[in-house]
């Protein structure tokens, strides 16, 4: 069985480039990690909970986030990567 790493590169990467997401005006960035962790003002020894990323994130001019995918298995609907993809 392939790893998540190497199912995203065999199936969401190729789709990706072939929607024009691998140029100089569209880019996209892998594992990427979108909130600092919710704030936990009462909890001292930890100040922020667990940060949140993304499988990939869809990039415009490189540096302007435009939209978050989510790479799921194949018996998986997409709402159940909808929480995870809206940092929720």
């Amino acid at each position: 069985m392939a790893n998540e790493a190497n199912t995203c590169r065999q199936y969401v990467e190729p789709k990706l480039a072939t929607a024009g997401w691998d140029g100089q005006e569209h880019d996209y960035t892998e594992q990427y990690y979108f909130t600092a962790g919710k704030l936990r003002s009462k909890n001292r020894r930890q100040l922020r909970g667990n940060r949140k990323f993304a499988d990939y994130i869809l990039l415009y001019h490189g540096d302007f986030p435009l939209a978050v995918v989510e790479a799921k298995r194949k018996h998986k609907t997409p709402d159940d990567g909808l929480d995870q993809a809206t940092g929720v």
